[in-house]
């Protein structure tokens, strides 16, 4: 946190390993989200979670992760057995030591997404993709522009901009291939709605 304060172009994470029972103090995920939240401050942390065996209570760091946009890694017992849990560790925080970009967001004209998932991520790290689902409007032109804008680690802004074809797929094997996928994406966008603002609609 204070190195974050002294660089605040430096990742700044936490990392929860645990197999997700909370049995002492404060046991509910609500409360728990809200105590992590307000220990913030002004200076956001992400939070990934590890759950470590195979009775770990995954619903309660899938909350956590998800309220925190964070990550959540499943280390099941065989890797623990065959690997080892501290070589498993050492290889996944490899991958967090250096973030590629942060504050990365992906912008699309007004009027030519809807049904869009998450286009804002806090962070984008080497080996991570990065997934938006959406569908796109008819319009007059061949294709539409996304934007992405990302902040390098030495605080420099950088956009990428891409044209994206109104006519995705000509091919039946495609079209099943983009229809499955905006399908899933859209599930696992509710799924997270739902934890948000569990609504009788949502759980339907």
């Amino acid at each position: 946190y204070t190195a974050f304060q002294e660089d605040p172009n430096r990742a700044n994470l936490i990392h929860l390993i645990s197999d997700g029972h909370a049995n002492s103090g404060v046991t509910n995920a609500d409360d728990i989200n809200t105590n992590f939240r307000n220990a913030q401050g002004n200076a956001p942390i992400a939070l990934n979670t590890f759950s470590v065996g195979s009775n770990a209570n995954n619903r309660l760091l899938s909350k956590l992760t998800i309220y925190n946009t964070g990550r959540l890694h499943y280390i099941s017992d065989a890797t623990v057995r065959d690997v080892g849990l501290n070589d498993e560790l050492t290889r996944i925080f490899d991958d967090y030591r250096c973030p590629i970009l942060s504050n990365v967001n992906f912008n699309y004209p007004d009027g030519s997404v809807d049904q869009l998932t998450i286009t804002s991520f806090p962070y984008f790290f080497q080996g991570q993709e990065i997934a938006v689902s959406g569908r796109i409007l008819s319009g007059e032109d061949d294709y539409i522009r996304m934007t992405i804008t990302g902040v390098t680690r030495s605080g420099n802004t950088v956009t990428w901009r891409r044209y994206i074809s109104m006519r995705l797929a000509s091919q039946s094997e495609e079209e099943c291939l983009v229809d499955k996928m905006s399908a899933y994406m859209r599930v696992k966008q509710n799924y997270t709605d739902y934890l948000y603002n569990p609504t009788e609609e949502l759980r339907n």
